[in-house]
């Protein structure tokens, strides 16, 4: 359940948008073993793709062996940059249907596809979880 009321997320996350999830040690620490647990459960190796929508400054992606894809909204720019210091390949867009179609276009499909605290964000929901 969703209430009607609810700020854009251009609102939210303007280029004052200041928070790096990576500040916080006890979040990095949950972070590196989610992704083990990830891996040891589910195989992934440095042939996965790994994709994380939203995913901050690359917190969660730096520990996958193979960091492959990053997604924002179009406001993530301080973001991505950081991301890209830990060496992982940053893209500013919304997803939704057409991203989705374009890198399916291009050969990327996900093994793993993460969206951390991010679904109500998102400018168009049904856009976002649309098969």
């Amino acid at each position: 359940m969703q209430v009607d009321e609810y700020k854009k997320s251009d609102t939210i996350f303007n280029n004052e948008y200041a928070y790096f999830s990576s500040y916080s040690t006890s979040f990095l620490a949950h972070s590196k073993k989610y992704v083990e647990m990830m891996t040891k459960r589910f195989g992934y190796n440095k042939k996965s793709q790994i994709i994380e929508i939203a995913s901050n400054d690359g917190y969660l992606l730096q520990y996958f062996k193979r960091k492959i894809f990053l997604y924002w909204n179009r406001t993530g720019r301080q973001y991505c940059k950081v991301a890209k210091e830990k060496g992982i390949e940053s893209v500013i867009d919304f997803f939704g249907v057409r991203l989705a179609k374009e890198l399916m276009a291009k050969g990327i499909k996900a093994d793993l596809l993460l969206g951390n605290n991010v679904l109500a964000h998102v400018p168009d929901i049904v856009d976002f979880v649309k098969e």
